[in-house]
């Protein structure tokens, strides 16, 4: 894990070839911040959150148990029926 600070930094760039190491404040257009925020106590609500802000722009959300690989439609994947398992890569691509 990296800070956000950390993560921003590595992703801007001012012309090819540039380190990252500037200030200009443009991120790369290929990079894309996923907000995963999930809780498991506390009443807190990862996905309001997200749409409530602030956020970086341009960020996505992802609910891992929106695409998690459930019995039902991965029966072999997860025989014993865990929750929030990852996706197949296929569907977790597609998201």
């Amino acid at each position: 894990l990296i800070s956000i600070e950390d993560c921003i930094k590595a992703s801007k760039f001012s012309k090819k070839g540039d380190d990252g190491d500037n200030d200009d404040g443009v991120i790369a257009e290929s990079v894309v911040f996923i907000d995963g925020s999930w809780y498991h106590r506390g009443g807190r609500d990862g996905r309001q959150e997200f749409k409530n802000g602030p956020r970086i722009k341009g960020a996505k959300y992802i609910d891992m148990d929106d695409i998690a690989t459930a019995k039902e439609l991965f029966p072999n994947l997860n025989p014993k029926g865990l929750p929030h398992m990852l996706p197949p890569k296929e569907l977790f691509a597609a998201t």
